[in-house]
């Protein structure tokens, strides 16, 4: 099954880093070794342009690839255009399925295909085999009202809202991100002014997912409700693989870690880096969500510092 994967922009008029779409790499990873077709548009990358131009990229996107599923990552700051977005594919390709997925879907699943006519389906919680399951249905021209993780209506109109899938417990299980979906070049931004001490040249900073989730209970993080509240990862080989592989085929020196919590189990970070050392790979990296202080200790310091934090 053809589909197109589409990340929007948080803000289309505000200037900002673009920022490769993580979880569609990994959904179109997922979705290309069952088989399927899936083409990424990051829409972020358009940095301060207005709506009516978006429009017109996103039909023309559509009328050139003609998916069969339309899939839409979404927080709730993105839900606006996205409700848009979805509304005009709707219109001018009626026969196209539209899926949305991420945060805010995940949590008002039920409301969205209240108010949104034009939205299909709803993606619940990690979405890399649910959204292979649907397009596998799909293409069997098969209707499953008990298919885990997807919110959807009844020919009667009536709501149905899947149980939440199993999380994925080993992520080594899941493939590579597909980087080659997308054009690196695409994310050269200025980062002259981020921490630079070995005076690399940056002009890509590349995301890296090392695990999913985080046991803790936080009353301003609702990154359990997506993921679930069980700690899982990445061995270190398979992290240090990812950073290699960008490294060495891109030219990427810098990159971010986005693990929701990354310092939770102290041998497995200390881990990769001894992995990066092993492969004596001159990077530098940080960490989005930085450090938690209960996570912390001078063994962990001086890891990261060695491997280039």
């Amino acid at each position: 099954m053809k589909c197109l994967l589409i990340s929007p922009p948080f803000d289309p008029n505000r200037v900002t880093r673009r920022f490769p779409p993580m979880s569609l790499l990994y959904l179109a990873a997922s979705l290309r070794k069952f088989g399927h077709e899936p083409v990424i548009s990051n829409l972020g990358v358009f940095i301060g342009t207005d709506e009516n131009t978006l429009k017109e990229i996103t039909l023309q996107t559509v009328n050139e690839y003609q998916p069969e599923l339309v899939g839409f990552t979404c927080s709730s700051s993105s839900f606006p255009l996205v409700r848009k977005s979805a509304a005009y594919i709707k219109e001018s390709f009626p026969n196209v399925k539209i899926i949305v997925g991420g945060m805010h879907p995940t949590l008002f699943p039920r409301e969205i295909l209240e108010n949104c006519s034009f939205i299909d389906y709803i993606a619940i919680g990690e979405a890399d085999y649910t959204f292979v399951k649907l397009c596998d249905m799909l293409d069997a021209n098969e209707t499953d009202f008990t298919t885990p993780g997807i919110a959807q209506r009844t020919k009667y109109g009536k709501i149905v809202i899947g149980e939440r899938p199993e999380p994925i417990k080993n992520l080594d299980d899941l493939p590579m991100p597909a980087w080659q979906d997308i054009s690196i070049n695409d994310y050269r931004f200025d980062y002259s002014a981020w921490l630079n001490p070995k005076k690399h040249k940056i002009d890509i900073v590349a995301p890296i997912l090392t695990s999913r989730s985080c046991p803790f209970d936080c009353n301003f993080c609702a990154f359990n409700t997506l993921m679930g509240r069980g700690f899982r990862y990445h061995s270190p080989a398979r992290v240090v693989d990812e950073i290699e592989r960008l490294h060495k085929q891109f030219g990427v020196n810098y990159f971010e870690f986005i693990d929701d919590n990354m310092g939770i189990k102290k041998s497995r970070l200390i881990a990769i880096c001894n992995e990066i050392l092993k492969r004596n790979l001159d990077i530098q990296f940080t960490s989005m969500s930085g450090l938690h202080i209960a996570t912390i200790d001078q063994d962990i310091v001086d890891a990261l510092c060695d491997a280039g934090y």
